[in-house]
């Protein structure tokens, strides 16, 4: 499941991708509709809650998400907006680390999603045969950019923001084209290229109101 942060949570696309753990708060001056207080769902960030939204709860500096109807109904059973507790948590991912191309030659955008662990990516590194690793900068979201002209199979060093490198050589074979997608599990390690280890981090972190 997904959802749509407020600029304060969305943090100008930086925290795209990453997962969050969601349960009902019981606050005595607001009435809600809660299944259970015990019950949570993990919703991953995928877009930004504009600003002016009916009730003004995505503008700064409020902090909200805003979820799809399932999302929403899998916590309340009726009710508009209601108090929850969240925390960061590991986001778990299933068939690899996923990079959609797009753009054109001299100005490659490429969407990196299904991040498992932290989810949320800081920084990226490519490179093809004639290259060495280039700088990408984030153009939006999880959409990645180099105006470098690339060709050939790619390769990637993806940053987490707990500070993991995940490094991802040849994933978009040789023959790529625009609108494809291309997946491969990653090894990851510390700051480096070619560094390996283990990735399987439980990130434990504190509850924070939202009301």
């Amino acid at each position: 499941m997904t959802a749509a942060l407020s600029s304060p949570l969305f943090q100008g696309g930086s925290a795209c991708g990453a997962c969050y753990q969601l349960r009902c708060a019981s606050v005595r001056s607001r009435r809600n509709w809660c299944w259970s207080y015990t019950r949570s769902i993990v919703v991953t960030a995928s877009n930004l809650c504009p600003r002016g939204s009916e009730g003004g709860w995505c503008d700064p500096p409020r902090s909200h998400f805003d979820l799809p109807m399932l999302a929403f109904t899998s916590l309340v059973r009726r009710g508009g907006v209601v108090p929850v507790w969240f925390r960061k948590v590991r986001c778990a991912k299933r068939g690899g680390v996923r990079f959609t191309v797009g753009g054109n030659p001299w100005f490659l955008m490429v969407l990196i999603h299904n991040v498992g662990g932290a989810g949320n990516v800081v920084a990226v590194r490519i490179k093809c045969p004639y290259t060495g690793w280039v700088p990408m900068y984030r153009n939006w979201g999880a959409l990645w950019t180099v105006r470098t002209k690339m060709s050939g199979p790619l390769s990637f060093v993806v940053t987490t923001s707990d500070r993991r490198s995940l490094v991802l050589r040849n994933v978009v074979r040789n023959g790529w084209r625009f609108g494809q997608t291309w997946a491969m599990k990653a090894r990851c390690g510390g700051s480096g290229a070619g560094t390996r280890g283990s990735w399987e981090v439980m990130m434990k972190r504190r509850w924070t109101l939202l009301v």
